[in-house]
Protein backbone atom coordinates (compact mmCIF):
# COMPACT_ATOMS: atom_id res chain seq x y z
CA UNK A 1 0.00 0.00 0.00
CA UNK A 2 2.79 2.44 0.85
CA UNK A 3 4.57 1.84 -2.48
CA UNK A 4 1.36 2.50 -4.34
CA UNK A 5 0.80 5.75 -2.45
CA UNK A 6 4.31 6.98 -3.21
CA UNK A 7 4.17 5.99 -6.86
CA UNK A 8 0.71 7.45 -7.44
CA UNK A 9 1.62 10.90 -6.11
CA UNK A 10 5.16 11.38 -7.38
CA UNK A 11 4.07 14.37 -9.48
CA UNK A 12 3.36 16.35 -6.32
CA UNK A 13 7.03 16.41 -5.36
CA UNK A 14 8.16 19.18 -7.75
CA UNK A 15 5.46 21.74 -6.86
CA UNK A 16 6.09 21.13 -3.16
CA UNK A 17 9.84 21.55 -3.61
CA UNK A 18 9.35 24.69 -5.71
CA UNK A 19 7.03 26.19 -3.10
CA UNK A 20 9.43 25.30 -0.27
CA UNK A 21 12.37 26.88 -2.13
CA UNK A 22 10.42 30.05 -2.94
CA UNK A 23 9.09 30.36 0.61
CA UNK A 24 12.55 29.86 2.11
CA UNK A 25 14.09 32.54 -0.13
CA UNK A 26 11.27 34.94 0.74
CA UNK A 27 11.69 34.27 4.47
CA UNK A 28 15.48 34.74 4.22
CA UNK A 29 15.12 38.10 2.47
CA UNK A 30 12.42 39.23 4.91
CA UNK A 31 14.40 38.30 8.01
CA UNK A 32 17.58 39.84 6.63
CA UNK A 33 15.82 43.10 5.81
CA UNK A 34 14.24 43.25 9.28
CA UNK A 35 17.59 42.66 11.00
CA UNK A 36 19.41 45.25 8.87
CA UNK A 37 21.01 48.08 10.81
CA UNK A 38 19.67 51.61 10.57
CA UNK A 39 22.82 52.91 8.85
CA UNK A 40 22.53 50.24 6.13
CA UNK A 41 18.87 51.10 5.59
CA UNK A 42 19.67 54.79 5.22
CA UNK A 43 22.53 54.04 2.84
CA UNK A 44 20.36 51.81 0.65
CA UNK A 45 17.56 54.40 0.68
CA UNK A 46 19.91 56.92 -0.97
CA UNK A 47 20.81 54.70 -3.95
CA UNK A 48 19.32 56.16 -7.12
CA UNK A 49 17.32 53.85 -9.37
CA UNK A 50 18.23 55.62 -12.60
CA UNK A 51 21.64 56.92 -13.53
CA UNK A 52 21.72 60.52 -14.76
CA UNK A 53 21.94 60.84 -18.53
Amino acid sequence: MFKRLVLDHWTLVMPILAFAFTASVFMYVTIRSIRMSKSQREELAQIPFDEPK
